[in-house]
């Protein structure tokens, strides 16, 4: 536990713990007390720790190539944190996470299940293409469940994007 102001300096204190969280579901008794710095024990604190399972959505889409539109066998991987409430102190904390799966080669479709929470970004990289990030939400419904990517073969520079002039007199291609 450490002091919510930053120091011991007085009678009463309000503290900051962390609690493993790792428990099963359900209710859970808390039993918090504390002794000073003369070695005197304080009264014990209850509370009611409740816990329950997260809920979880579906995150899909599909990869393909840019340029073909053909579906690629890709990897997504997906960052980002979930945020978790105290019940005695209402203070949030944020634990990162990263979960990883693999496109299927035959369509480009993927999908990714996870528990909601704020998910930052999800990336998509397949061999000879470059990868693409996409920030997303994370909770069923929400806009941005599901993350499509097209991705650019690394054979291909920007410039095969612009516009192609023809000069009329010699008959080259000339990139602007």
């Amino acid at each position: 536990m450490q002091p919510a102001d930053g120091s011991f300096n007085s009678a009463k204190e309000q503290v900051v713990a962390v609690i493993d969280t790792s428990l099963n579901k359900g209710r859970h008794v808390l039993f918090v007390r504390a002794r000073d710095s003369s070695g005197h024990w304080g009264p014990v604190a209850v509370a009611w720790l409740f816990l329950s399972a997260a809920p979880y959505y579906t995150l899909s889409g599909t990869v393909t190539d840019l340029i073909s539109g053909d579906p690629l066998p890709a990897t997504l991987i997906l960052t980002g944190v979930m945020s978790v409430t105290g019940v005695i102190t209402g203070e949030i904390t944020a634990t990162p996470f990263v979960s990883t799966t693999l496109a299927d080669p035959a369509t480009g479709n993927y999908s990714l299940t996870v528990a909601s929470g704020r998910v930052d970004e999800v990336t998509a990289t397949a061999s000879e293409y470059r990868s693409k990030t996409q920030a997303i939400n994370a909770c069923d419904g929400c806009p941005g469940d599901q993350a499509d990517f097209a991705l650019l073969p690394v054979s291909i520079t920007d410039r095969a994007y612009l516009p192609v002039v023809t000069r009329p007199a010699s008959g080259e291609a000339d990139l602007q």
